[in-house]
């Protein structure tokens, strides 16, 4: 009738997992932009449940972010 607690946390660790993975292959080809004032007025801050989030040094990098992420988004 109910899942064991082993499985409900195996299931969540994998998934965890999966999104750390993303996240890390999300950082490094961020690292590798060309364009060093992205890099630098950019940050990946979280990558959770298929939703990226980036932290930004000003308002103008913010909206600049908001227009890259879907780029990233659509590279992984």
């Amino acid at each position: 009738m109910f899942k064991s607690l082993k499985e409900i946390i195996n299931k969540n660790i994998i998934l965890k997992n999966d999104d750390y993975f993303i996240f890390k292959l999300i950082v490094e080809e961020f690292k590798k932009i060309k364009t060093k004032e992205i890099v630098e007025n950019l940050l990946v801050y979280d990558y959770n449940n298929k939703e990226l989030t980036l932290k930004a040094s000003s308002p103008a990098w913010r909206n600049e972010g908001s227009l890259m992420k879907n780029q990233i988004k659509k590279n992984f």
